[in-house]
């Protein structure tokens, strides 16, 4: 029989004590840190959204009166769109690379991220044709992705983002500016 002597067994709890303390501080820096992305994640969403809440509003009024298209829009009501689309690009580059926390971005302003991403493509498509670069907001079109995921997974709010997006794309398909999700 293996016998450990009583200088052992207490070098042993104290090895153990230790290793419990490293592993509960090291969940409570994971948890800090991630409290901490939240924090940056809603003041960032704040301060985007108080410098471009009246370019947004503008574009949403422009577009209801018929859309955009690059003839019938004037020069202020492209920069108006360019100016909102540059502002959802900020925050979509944020969650990609991990600064903001998708899961906020998500709950907070998600569906406006695809309703945009959707509403708009077809302007975006003109200018990435327009440059000559695909790479003209692609990380609002990832996040789109990853959020149009983050809901189908969940059922309850996949189910009502699903009828949230039929009724969108109806809505796209009647006005005559759909062009199909990538």
């Amino acid at each position: 029989m293996f016998q450990i002597s009583s200088s052992d067994q207490i070098q042993l709890l104290i090895l153990c004590a230790i290793l419990v303390q490293g592993i509960i501080a090291l969940v409570s820096f994971r948890n800090q840190r991630k409290l901490e992305n939240c924090r940056a994640t809603f003041s960032a969403l704040h301060q985007l959204t108080e410098n471009v809440s009246e370019a947004g509003g503008k574009v949403y009024a422009h577009y209801a009166e018929g859309g955009y298209s690059f003839e019938h829009s004037s020069k202020e009501q492209e920069l108006n769109l360019l100016r909102y689309l540059d502002y959802l690009e900020d925050i979509a580059v944020g969650v990609n690379m991990g600064v903001y926390d998708i899961d906020i971005v998500n709950r907070v302003m998600g569906t406006q991220i695809i309703m945009a991403s959707v509403r708009f493509d077809y302007f975006i498509e003109g200018i990435r044709r327009k440059q000559g670069s695909d790479n003209f907001y692609k990380d609002m079109r990832l996040l789109r992705q990853k959020i149009l995921w983050l809901r189908e997974v969940d059922p309850i709010v996949g189910k009502i983002e699903s009828e949230k997006r039929n009724f969108l794309e109806r809505h796209i398909r009647r006005s005559g500016f759909w062009v199909a999700p990538k």
